[in-house]
C-alpha cells in the first residue's frame, strides 16, 4: 500500500499521494548461490536515535561479513544517509559493504514483470572467491583504477601471506588510454600481472593508435601477455591468490585454471 512507500518514490512519496497507487507485490533478487548458505541477521542500524541501537551495531560488524545498506534515495543519497554510511564504514572495510538503491519503478501488468525478469541473465559478481587446497581464485567486476585498489586492498587484508597474481582484461582503448599508468602504478606491487588484449565494446582499434595492452605491460616487470587459452601459463604458481579483474566474461580462463589446480 502506499503507506508503506512513505519515504521512497519522487520526494518522499509524493509520486503515491492516491489510493490508486497500490503495491500488492515486492521482489527482492538477490543472485549468488551463497544466498543457500548464509544467515540473515536484521538489526538496529545507526540513525535511528537511539544510542544503544549504535553500540550494539557497532558490536555487531565484528561478527558480519556482508553489510546490505538500504538507501531510500531516488537519485542522490540524503545527508543522514551519507552519516550512517561513514559510521558504518568506520567499522569495517569496504569488502563486504553494499549500497542498494530501494527505489523502484512500478509495473502494473504483472506480465510486464515476466517478461522483463525472462531477460535478466544475472548479475555480475563483487568477489566470488573458490578455494583449492593453499590457492585461491577470485572473480571480481573491478576494472576502475579505485575499485582494483579496493579489491586488492581487501585480499592483502584477508591473505596477507599469499602471493596475488592477477589477471587482467583492459576495458575499452578509451578507459586504457586514460588509466595505464595508474594500472601500472597498481600493478608494480603485485607478484605477477597477467594482461589480455583490451576489451574494445563499442570502440575500434584504429581510432586510438599505440593503445593495447603492451603500454601496460612493458612498464611492469612483472607484467607478462595471456590469452584467454593459456591457463596453464598461471598454474605454476601455488599459495596464490589469483584474482580475475574485469566487467566482461573471464570464465573461460579461470575454469581451465580451476581444473588444473583440481588435477582435472
Amino acid at each position: 500500500h502506499k503507506s508503506i512507500l512513505q519515504s521512497f518514490g519522487t520526494r518522499d512519496g509524493a509520486y503515491y499521494d492516491s489510493d490508486s497507487y497500490l503495491i500488492y507485490e515486492i521482489i527482492i533478487f538477490l543472485d549468488n548461490d551463497i544466498l543457500n548458505e548464509i544467515t540473515f541477521v536484521d538489526i538496529p542500524g545507526f540513525g535511528s536515535g537511539d544510542t544503544n541501537d549504535d553500540i550494539g551495531l557497532t558490536m555487531d560488524m565484528a561478527n558480519i561479513d556482508i553489510v546490505l545498506f538500504l538507501s531510500l534515495a531516488n537519485g542522490f543519497l540524503r545527508g543522514n544517509e551519507i552519516t550512517i554510511i561513514k559510521q558504518i564504514l568506520s567499522t569495517r572495510t569496504l569488502e563486504g559493504f553494499y549500497l542498494l538503491a530501494t527505489h523502484a519503478n512500478a509495473i502494473g501488468n504483472p506480465k510486464e514483470v515476466n517478461e522483463i525478469l525472462s531477460t535478466f541473465s544475472g548479475a555480475k559478481r563483487r568477489f566470488t572467491e573458490t578455494k583449492i587446497d593453499d590457492n585461491v581464485v577470485i572473480d571480481d567486476y573491478a576494472h576502475h583504477p579505485a575499485e582494483i585498489k579496493a579489491t586488492l586492498s581487501a585480499i592483502k587484508q584477508k591473505y596477507p601471506k599469499k602471493k596475488i597474481i592477477a589477471i587482467f582484461q583492459p576495458h575499452t582503448y578509451s578507459r586504457t588510454q586514460e588509466f595505464y599508468k595508474e594500472y601500472i602504478n597498481i600493478f608494480k606491487k603485485l607478484d605477477a600481472v597477467y594482461i589480455l588484449d583490451i576489451h574494445p565494446s563499442r570502440e575500434k582499434q584504429e581510432d586510438y593508435n599505440n593503445i593495447t595492452s603492451d603500454i601496460i605491460i612493458n612498464e611492469l616487470p612483472n607484467g607478462f601477455h595471456i590469452n584467454i587459452n593459456e591457463a596453464h601459463i598461471l598454474s605454476k604458481y601455488d599459495n596464490a591468490v589469483f584474482v580475475f579483474l574485469s566487467p566482461n566474461d573471464l570464465s573461460e580462463l579461470e575454469s581451465e585454471l580451476i581444473n588444473l589446480k583440481r588435477g582435472l
